[in-house]
C-alpha cells in the first residue's frame, strides 16, 4: 500500500491542502496518519476517487449531489446530478443571452444618441434604470415582457448631452 502525504498530493493534483480537508471533512476522501507523523497521507484508492471528484467539480456538480453519487453508487443519481446540471446550464445560457440583449440594446442607444464622451454615460443609465423601473412596477417581469418593452422603445433613450 503506497501512501502518498498531503504536500506532494496537493501538488500532483493541483488542488489547495484546505480542499483536501473540506473532502475529508464532509466525507467524501479519507486520509491515514500513520505512527509518528503529523502529515495526513493518501492511499492509492482514495487518490483515484479524488481524481473524479475533481472531474465533477470541473461540470461544477455541487459537492452535496457528488456525495449522493458516492453514497448510492446507483447510476440513477449520477444520472440526476448531469440532468440537473444541463438544468443549469440551460438557465446560465438564458440569462447570459438576456444580459448580451440588454448591453448591445444599451450599447446602440448610446451610438444612436450620438454618446461619444464617458461623462455622459451615467445620463443614459438613468433613463435605462427608469425604463427598468417601470417594468419592474407591472410584476411578474419575464423575457418575452422585457424584449416587448424593448421592441416598443426602438425610438432610443432620448437625453440631453451638453
Amino acid at each position: 500500500m503506497e501512501l502518498v502525504k498531503i504536500t506532494d498530493l496537493t501538488a500532483r493534483m493541483h488542488i489547495s491542502s484546505r480542499s483536501l480537508r473540506y473532502y475529508e471533512q464532509v466525507g467524501l476522501i479519507r486520509s491515514v496518519r500513520p505512527d509518528g507523523e503529523k502529515y495526513r497521507y493518501y492511499e492509492t484508492e482514495t487518490i483515484e476517487r479524488l481524481q473524479q471528484i475533481l472531474v465533477l467539480r470541473k461540470m461544477q456538480i455541487p459537492i452535496k449531489d457528488i456525495l449522493r453519487i458516492y453514497e448510492s453508487e446507483d447510476m440513477s443519481v449520477v444520472v440526476e446530478a448531469f440532468v440537473d446540471r444541463l438544468h443549469a446550464i440551460d438557465e446560465e445560457m438564458t440569462a447570459l443571452s438576456e444580459l448580451k440583449r440588454i448591453v448591445n440594446d444599451f450599447l446602440h442607444t448610446m451610438m444612436k444618441n450620438g454618446i461619444n464622451r464617458i461623462s455622459a454615460l451615467p445620463l443614459l443609465y438613468e433613463e435605462m434604470d427608469k425604463q427598468l423601473e417601470i417594468l419592474e412596477e407591472h410584476p411578474p417581469l419575464t423575457y418575452e415582457r422585457l424584449a416587448a418593452a424593448s421592441e416598443r422603445g426602438e425610438g432610443g433613450v432620448q437625453c440631453d448631452i451638453l
